[in-house]
């Protein structure tokens, strides 16, 4: 199993089974589905049906959507977890959040590297 937190065996721990909440962002909608496919850090996407959204809204509900989604029946074979969406989660339900931090940290750091090699470059082409 190749999931996305590293040194953690996410199999023997069986964090991705029946009941257990996440935090899931949604990678694709397919209206003909009347569904979205929701990452929440399994090997698979979860399966979640628009119908199982409580309050759902189309302008709200697209991809990159951030949402909290319980797993209503587990990843089995080539099938991601089927999934729904409450809208209000008790207090005292553990909630994983297992996605990777798709932050921008490195931009700055990627663009003065840039910025030096055309620094760089200028230099050596107006010198030769």
């Amino acid at each position: 199993m190749n999931n996305k937190i590293s040194g953690a065996n996410l199999q023997s721990n069986n964090i991705f089974k029946k009941g257990n909440y996440f935090i899931g962002r949604i990678t694709k909608v397919e209206p003909l589905l009347a569904a979205a496919f929701v990452d929440i850090g399994a090997e698979r996407h979860g399966f979640l049906p628009f119908s199982q959204i409580d309050h759902y809204h189309k302008k709200k509900h697209k991809e990159g959507a951030l949402l909290t989604v319980c797993i209503v029946n587990a990843e089995y074979k080539q099938k991601g977890a089927s999934l729904l969406a409450p809208n209000n989660i008790s207090s005292d339900v553990k909630v994983h959040n297992l996605l990777t931090s798709n932050n921008f940290s490195n931009v700055p750091q990627t663009l003065i590297f840039c910025c030096l090699c055309i620094l760089i470059s200028a230099f050596v082409y107006l010198n030769i």
